[in-house]
């Protein structure tokens, strides 16, 4: 073969293996193209449905939750380490057979510090909500597609969605696509007139289409609440909850019935059994605070310190 047959033998090899490569380029892009084209397809049809999941270590994963449980720790820590201080008090005035004035003086402004940051060291009603309501919601969120509560809620989806076209089929209105993040059918109710609603209620197409989507939001509500139910860190939280209304409760009661401002006003206890006395029912109100927390706690009591009368009848 001549050098000018080898060169064009050798231009075509070429020619043929750059245009192998080009077409194996386009198929590659195109191949990434129709799965982008089938993700964005399938992120949007959860979009229109109302339901959103996030998996694994998603953005915000829990972020509540772990604020909550980092904050308990933190309350039951300060507790603990009062209802300690309380004890040591105590074991000091029950060994002491007495003590000095000065020494009830300091006792009696330590009782009064650590009482108060017992008595300070709780969740605050509205915040406890907010924590439940947002741990509420990020369980809702990371439930999985095939979950019951996550069909449930799809299946309330579509029943909103039956509801609005109905609306808008028996009232001879003009359709709307659904927009993320917009209740339809509430959007719906509240644009309508007085004749508007009784033409609704006195349509069975309508009636029919309401029910459906009651019984949904139902069968949503009871599997919510089981799903609630079953998760710790939502426990704990509307156990903060109603820890929070009680101790509100409890507060305003001790105000009416002794006053705050009465062991306040008792600066100086007169003697080691006074302080004995008031660091027991310090130490019995810090581990009922903690039991609340769902802290077990040693409830055995302590002895009382014989009376220097006692020993001497004896």
């Amino acid at each position: 073969m001549s050098i000018i047959g080898q060169s064009k033998t050798v231009s075509s090899l070429h020619l043929f293996q750059s245009a192998t490569v080009t077409l194996r380029n386009l198929l590659i892009s195109a191949l990434t193209a129709v799965l982008w084209t089938c993700s964005v397809s399938s992120s949007n049809t959860e979009a229109a449905a109302g339901v959103r999941h996030h998996y694994g270590h998603s953005y915000g994963s829990r972020s509540s939750a772990a604020a909550a449980r980092a904050n308990r720790a933190r309350m039951i820590n300060s507790i603990q380490q009062q209802v300690s201080n309380a004890r040591q008090i105590l074991k000091a005035a029950e060994t002491k057979s007495e003590m000095t004035q000065a020494q009830v003086a300091e006792a009696s402004t330590k009782l009064s510090g650590i009482r108060r940051e017992i008595d300070g060291t709780q969740h605050d009603a509205v915040e406890a909500a907010k924590t439940l309501h947002a741990i509420a919601a990020e369980i809702t969120l990371h439930q999985s597609p095939t979950s019951e509560l996550s069909k449930a809620i799809a299946t309330a989806d579509e029943a909103k969605l039956i509801v609005h076209q109905t609306i808008h089929r028996v009232l001879n209105l003009p359709f709307e696509e659904a927009k993320p993040d917009v209740d339809i059918r509430r959007a719906d109710l509240q644009q309508l007139s007085d004749s508007q609603r009784s033409t609704l209620n006195a349509d069975p197409r309508y009636t029919a289409a309401e029910q459906g989507f009651k019984d949904a939001a139902g069968k949503v509500s009871r599997l919510r609440q089981k799903t609630f139910e079953a998760d710790s860190d939502w426990v704990a939280a509307h156990r903060d909850l109603v820890n929070a209304h009680r101790q509100t409760k409890d507060g305003e009661k001790q105000r009416l019935v002794t006053g705050t401002a009465a062991f306040e006003k008792k600066k100086e206890l007169q003697n080691a059994n006074n302080i004995a006395d008031t660091a027991r029912s310090i130490i019995s109100n810090g581990e009922y605070r903690l039991r609340q927390f769902g802290v077990s706690t040693n409830t055995t009591k302590s002895p009382s310190r014989p009376s220097p009368n006692s020993a001497k009848k004896k």
